[in-house]
């Protein structure tokens, strides 16, 4: 059990008018009924609703709340820099502490080869994920596009031989994807859900899935929340 580590896969769109998304999140948020789903941080002001995730404060505080309660790291979905929702990781990366590992989740923005060169800096670095000593990298809706940046990942940082992880929908890209970028474990990103289903329902269809993509390579085991 010592090496099983437990990550979630961070929401970064809190940044409010730093990015188009971040003000629609708090629209859609804005209804008293959903009022239950804010995080900690946010406020309430005349029926609007602002949801700002921007201060070191706020992110330490999420690490502890996470620590706290058995995440052992954060997987943070690729935003470039600059572009505003770069704003969650960037402050947790300036943030010194031991609580929290991090990863990077690629593929879900346009990943270019000087973006690759920072990530290989980062896997040197004792907060980043690493497994058996290697960088976990996840990469999100695997497909063919994606095959010249995971090479070139690889190319560039043999002595870290980072631990790709494919995020697929379905069985066939699990096979395909597996063996062409020769994976060493899949997963998803989630159990997309819709009428109304249960949890137990979603955790039965997620179960099911584990196994039959077991039969293919290693899993990643997903739990879908919400």
């Amino acid at each position: 059990m010592k090496n099983r580590k437990l990550g979630a896969i961070r929401w970064d769109a809190w940044v409010g008018n730093l990015h188009s998304v971040g003000l629609e999140v708090e629209k859609c948020l804005t209804p008293k009924k959903y009022h239950n789903r804010l995080p900690f941080y946010a406020s309430i002001n005349e029926n609007n609703v602002q949801i700002r995730c921007d201060s070191k404060k706020v992110v330490m505080q999420e690490i502890d709340y996470a620590s706290k309660y058995g995440i052992d790291y954060f997987a943070f979905c690729w935003y470039p820099f600059n572009s505003g929702l770069d704003t969650a990781r960037n402050l947790f990366l300036e943030i010194e502490q031991q609580k929290m590992k991090w990863c990077l989740i690629i593929g879900t923005n346009p990943f270019n080869e000087s973006d690759a060169l920072w990530l290989i800096e980062q896997f040197s670095k004792d907060c980043y994920l690493k497994v058996h000593n290697r960088p976990v990298v996840y990469i999100f809706d695997i497909n063919e596009s994606l095959l010249d940046i995971v090479s070139y990942i690889r190319k560039n940082s043999k002595n870290y031989n980072p631990y790709f992880i494919g995020m697929v929908w379905t069985k066939n890209q699990a096979e395909l994807m597996s063996d062409l970028f020769k994976l060493d474990a899949i997963t998803q990103y989630c159990t997309p859900g819709k009428n109304n289903i249960t949890y137990k329902e979603i955790s039965s269809l997620e179960m099911a899935k584990w196994n039959e993509y077991h039969t293919i390579n290693n899993v990643v085991p997903w739990v879908t929340t919400g």
